[in-house]
């Protein structure tokens, strides 16, 4: 009897590694972009900046959070 993991590599014909690290990528990318986004064109009053490092994870954690949903939108509809 085959593991799930075989059987999906065998019907994909990707190894489950190699997707692993590909959507790492896309992740990483993803918040890139959103880092990009925040700095340069962010919504302002989208987030308080007082200076602190908490504020700023905040506020790329909201661009991440909001790209992601965009991204989601477009894929299931």
């Amino acid at each position: 009897m085959s593991s799930p993991i075989e059987v999906f590599e065998i019907a994909s014909g990707m190894n489950p590694t190699n997707l692993r690290i590909a959507l790492s990528a896309i992740f990483v990318a993803g918040l890139l972009l959103a880092y990009a986004w925040a700095v340069n064109s962010g919504f302002k009053g989208f987030s308080a900046w007082n200076g602190s490092l908490l504020s700023f994870l905040t506020f790329i954690l909201k661009g991440a959070a909001l790209i992601v949903c965009v991204i989601l939108f477009f894929f299931y509809t």
